[in-house]
Formats: C-alpha cells, sequence, structure tokens
C-alpha cells in the first residue's frame, strides 16, 4: 500500500514539475494500474497498461476529430470507447489492455483538450515507468519467499486436514469426518495457488535485474513445490482411505495420522534438518504401519499402498531421488532399517 502511494505521488510530481503538464491525470493513474497485480506479475502488467492507454488515448483523439465534441459529446464518446475496443481485442484479448483502452478514451474524451494527445502519452509513459522502477529495481517481488509462504499454507492447511481427520476418527464423530472431507476439498485451492505462484515466480526471477542470479535456486524451488503438490494429493488420498470401512482398527488408523500430522507440521518449518526429521519420522511411521498391519490383507493392499506412496512423496519432497526414496520406504515397511542418517522421533502411541 505504501509502495504504490509513493510510486502514484512520484509519477504525478514528475508529470506536473518536471515534464510541466497542467493536468497530469494518466501519469498517475498509470502507476496507480501497473502496480495493482500480484508479485511477479506487476511488470507485465504496466506494459499491458501502456499498450491500453495508447490504444484509448488514439481512438479518442480520432473521436474528437470525427465529431465536434462539444456538440456532440455522446457520439465523441461512444466511438472512442467502440473503437479503442475493437483495436485492443485485435491486439491481445488480455482483459487488461481492453479495459484500459476505454477508459483512457473515455478520460481523454471526457477531459476535453482535443489535441492534447502527445503530453497524455508522455503521462502514460511516465507513469507506466515509474510502476517498472519500483516493481523491477526498487521494490522487485521476492520470488523464493512468495513461493515458500505458499509452501507453507498448503502444509499447514494439510496439517489440519490430517489433525482433524485423527479427531474424527478418535471420536468416531461422522460431523468432524464430513469437515474433513470438506477441508479435503479446500485444499485443491491451496494446489491451485501453488500452480499459480510457481509460474509467477519464475516469471519473475527471469524479468527482474536483482532476481536473475537466483533464477537457478528460484527453478529448484519450483520442482520443491511440484512434488508438494503431488505429496498433498497422496496425503488427500490416504485420509479419504482412512476415513473409509477398512478393516484396520482404530489404534493404528490414529497412530497413522497423528504420525503423518507430525512429519507435515515438520515440513512446514521448511529448514533443511527439519526436513530429514520429517524424512525419519515418516520412514519410522511406514515401518510401524508395516508391522501392526501384517495380518490384515486388506488394509495391506489398499490404505498401505497409498501409504508408501505418500511416504515416497515426503521424501522426494526433502531431496531424495525418487528411486532412492522408493526404496527406504520398502525397507521400512518390510522391517529393513528406519534409520540411515541418525536417530529420529517414532511416531505417537495410542
Amino acid at each position: 500500500m505504501l509502495q504504490q502511494t509513493a510510486a502514484v505521488s512520484l509519477s504525478w510530481l514528475i508529470a506536473a514539475r518536471w515534464a510541466g503538464h497542467p493536468e497530469p491525470v494518466f501519469a498517475p493513474i498509470a502507476t496507480a494500474v501497473g502496480l495493482n497485480a500480484q508479485l511477479g506479475e506487476r511488470g507485465s502488467n504496466a506494459v499491458r497498461l501502456l499498450v491500453g492507454v495508447i490504444v484509448g488515448v488514439l481512438a479518442a483523439e480520432g473521436s474528437q476529430w470525427v465529431w465536434n465534441t462539444p456538440q456532440h459529446l455522446l457520439a465523441a464518446l461512444s466511438t472512442a470507447v467502440f473503437v479503442s475496443l475493437m483495436i485492443a481485442l485485435a491486439l491481445t484479448s488480455e482483459r487488461i489492455v481492453m479495459a484500459q483502452a476505454a477508459a483512457s478514451a473515455v478520460i481523454a474524451v471526457l477531459t476535453g483538450e482535443p489535441h492534447a494527445t502527445t503530453y497524455r502519452l508522455i503521462d502514460a509513459l511516465i507513469g507506466v515507468g515509474v510502476a517498472l522502477l519500483f516493481s523491477q529495481l526498487l521494490l522487485p517481488a521476492q520470488p523464493l519467499s512468495t513461493l515458500r509462504s505458499a509452501e507453507r499454507r498448503a502444509l499447514g492447511h494439510l496439517s489440519e486436514t490430517v489433525g482433524l481427520v485423527a479427531r474424527a476418527l478418535d471420536g468416531h464423530d461422522a460431523k468432524l469426518a464430513e469437515q474433513a472431507m470438506d477441508q479435503m476439498e479446500d485444499a485443491v485451492a491451496h494446489l491451485a495457488d501453488i500452480t499459480h505462484v510457481r509460474g509467477r515466480s519464475t516469471r519473475s526471477a527471469q524479468r527482474a535485474p536483482l532476481h536473475r542470479s537466483r533464477l537457478n535456486a528460484v527453478r529448484q524451488e519450483t520442482k520443491r513445490a511440484h512434488h508438494l503438490q503431488l505429496l498433498s494429493l497422496s496425503c488427500l488420498s490416504l485420509m479419504r482411505a482412512l476415513l473409509g470401512p477398512t478393516t484396520a482398527n482404530r489404534s493404528m488408523k490414529l497412530t497413522l495420522t497423528r504420525g503423518l500430522e507430525r512429519v507435515l507440521d515438520s515440513l512446514a518449518i521448511l529448514d533443511g534438518h527439519a526436513e530429514r526429521q520429517a524424512a525419519g519420522q515418516m520412514l519410522d511411521l511406514v515401518h510401524v504401519i508395516g508391522e501392526d498391519a501384517r495380518d490384515s490383507q486388506e488394509f495391506m493392499h489398499t490404505v498401505g499402498a497409498i501409504l508408501r506412496r505418500t511416504a515416497i512423496d515426503v521424501l522426494v519432497f526433502t531431496g531424495d531421488g525418487e528411486d532412492e526414496a522408493a526404496v527406504a520406504v520398502d525397507a521400512a515397511w518390510h522391517g529393513g532399517s528406519t534409520d540411515p542418517e541418525g536417530p529420529h522421533d517414532s511416531p505417537p502411541s495410542t
């Protein structure tokens, strides 16, 4: 908010004091609209805005030349808006370009001055230039922190969902179980958010000069975010299976859900040590469930299979390769060593 206020004020001062325009309407408007976008999209937003302003101002100039504006204001206004929209649509399907073209045409016609095209375009250039200065150089988006914030939100929501399933199982609470299912649907929004943030973060690192040196780190984090999406889907499938009519006893289900909740809480820290601890916790959990589920063939082939897929996704998210993770999970499931790097916390007892 403070950034936008400072940028708008600066664009007005430049247009009014430096360029000497008496009513620099387009400069602050262009800056405000250009910065009114999500992190990672503000630079592109400013460029699209400039295209819209140019189209709108030129359409208004042509309309005012055809019509005597004071006497045929409605005709001039309608013509300017129609022409600006048609040109914008022919250039691009971006909504911001069309909206800004129409808005600029309206402002240009209603503010009079039928031959003020030049200084209006200069105002737009000043406004967009200030928006780019702030968004790309002075206060650029932080792609890594933005991406990690989205990951933390997704992991936090996932942990809450698993905890809700645990409480539903513990109390045989059908209402809580239904609430957990609803919360699983909300997880889709977090997955979509991660998809959008992944794209915006990569584009921001590519375009902002200050972040190009960190492009490789951003790309690595976008890969982790993709693995997190796969992990989320595995966890949700596992929770749905546990809420279904499996033959596993309640104690086993509670051990699994509470253990997985602890794993997710550790992952949400997004710290290397905590992530390796989470990997160890996950392997310990797989080992315990694998031992307890020996006599339940249905559980072994349904919930057990999803649990192992979830464990592989956890290990891949923490940095293991797919094959390496599969070998470790298979060893843990069949009673092998679950402690490749040192002691880990064991899953909570029920």
